[in-house]
């Protein structure tokens, strides 16, 4: 399993500095909580680590990693795990990589075939 690795990241969206000089070491497995006000920096941080956003300034050094924002934004005619696949499903890929990601994340089997398939025929993925 990877570790995640954050060093010295500064993140601004334009004049409004989000983060800065946040340094941060998790271990494979290891349970960290991201605790704060409103507006201080965690989903920028989350964002961060999935790759959601680049850095203005430092590293972030980690290994494949998803986030389901807290706000409501699922498709409410699909599964949860039909909502997590919808991005390979977005880039063409096919129903095999869908598997493969849900399986890295521990949800192997979770996803039939024939619902990704009944999606793409009504159309709605």
């Amino acid at each position: 399993m990877t570790s995640i690795k954050i060093e010295k990241v500064r993140r601004s969206y334009g004049d409004l500095l989000a983060i800065d000089d946040v340094s941060l070491t998790a271990q494979a497995g290891e349970v960290v909580a991201v605790v704060g006000a409103s507006g201080c920096g965690k989903s920028t941080l989350l964002d961060l680590i999935c790759g959601l956003q680049e850095p203005d300034a430092g590293t972030v050094t980690t290994g494949r990693a998803v986030l389901m924002p807290q706000r409501d934004l699922l498709l409410p005619w699909m599964t949860a795990l039909q909502n997590a696949a919808l991005p390979l499903t977005l880039r063409g890929e096919d129903d095999e990589a869908a598997r493969v990601m849900l399986a890295e994340f521990g949800l192997a089997g979770a996803l039939p075939r024939r619902a990704v398939r009944r999606a793409r025929r009504d159309h709605t993925i």
